[in-house]
């Protein structure tokens, strides 16, 4: 059983720059490639509705590892590649704590 899930709302959002964005909500941990998979197909159907920025947050993440951090590398560089901006809120503890120390999170 997969120890992560995505919950994407139903509607995209609009800022107030007129950006269109989605809020994934993943809960559990980040960990492995088959979530990676994941991403790849939440940011490919963001792509295909018109989405310019995705918004990860993380507040019910458990657990990530340096599997988890490579996950969320190759999801910024898919993303990327579509022309879509990826961005972390709510990150906290452990999570942080890995994103800090690689120097992602500049």
């Amino acid at each position: 059983m997969n120890n992560y899930s995505i919950a994407l709302t139903s509607e995209p959002y609009y800022s107030t720059v007129m950006e269109v964005f989605e809020i994934y909500e993943p809960t559990g941990r980040i960990l492995s490639t088959t979530n990676s998979r994941d991403f790849h197909g939440c940011i490919e159907a963001a792509a295909k509705s018109g989405v310019t920025l995705i918004l990860i947050d993380f507040k019910n993440i458990m657990f990530m590892d340096s599997q988890g951090l490579g996950t969320l590398i190759s999801a910024r560089n898919r993303a990327e590649s579509l022309g879509i901006k990826l961005a972390l809120c709510s990150l906290v503890g452990q999570a942080r704590m890995i994103l800090e120390m690689s120097s992602v999170d500049q």
